[in-house]
């Protein structure tokens, strides 16, 4: 299982370093928009989780812990899909900080870098 983590992460490398310098710019803020979107889902059901914990322990029916269970595995799924999207962000943050230390830039459609040393301003 670890291996197929990996292999899909270089696989993933190797997509990023083909795209565009304002493709991966719009990936980012597309993958923040849904981070944030799972991180407001963790908090959510992390609250439910600790409001039927509170329940239960203070005198409330036992059916509660299975909702508990539920909401509880709904939190720690919500707060991994904001951990791989942060590692998504960084990897295609990294890839930028190297072209842009490199000078060169991945415009529109076709792959071929070009060397920012060469822009007219």
């Amino acid at each position: 299982m670890g291996q197929e983590c990996c292999c899909h992460r270089n696989n993933d490398i190797n997509i990023i370093k083909k795209k565009s310098d304002n493709e991966l710019i719009n990936k980012i803020d597309i993958i923040r928009r849904y981070r944030n979107y799972n991180m407001s889902f963790f908090v959510v059901y992390s609250s439910v989780t600790i409001v039927s914990v509170i329940i239960v322990a203070t005198g409330g029916t036992a059916t509660l812990l299975l909702s508990t269970t539920l909401t509880f595995s709904g939190a720690i799924y919500y707060i991994y899909q904001v951990y791989t999207q942060n590692a998504k962000i960084d990897e295609a943050l990294k890839e930028l900080k190297r072209r842009e230390d490199a000078e060169v830039s991945i415009v529109g459609l076709s792959s071929f870098p070009i060397s920012k040393k060469y822009f007219l301003i």
